[in-house]
């Protein structure tokens, strides 16, 4: 789960950047539209993601 996206250090700024423009829907590839907080929704994808890089960071320099 979560390997279509490209992980890299610029995703979580970019969501951000996202979640700035205060949108009031998302709509979503493959399911209905959300409506609700949609910034805020959008901040914790992006602190989730950045967890994740770090998560496969730190598991990448294990193997060194």
């Amino acid at each position: 789960m979560g390997h279509a996206t490209a992980l890299t250090p610029t995703l979580g700024p970019t969501i951000r950047g996202l979640a700035d423009l205060a949108p009031r829907t998302l709509g979503l590839m493959h399911g209905p539209a959300y409506t609700g907080d949609c910034a805020g929704a959008l901040r914790e994808l992006a602190a989730a993601y950045e967890e994740r890089l770090e998560a496969e960071g730190e598991r990448l320099r294990g193997q060194g």
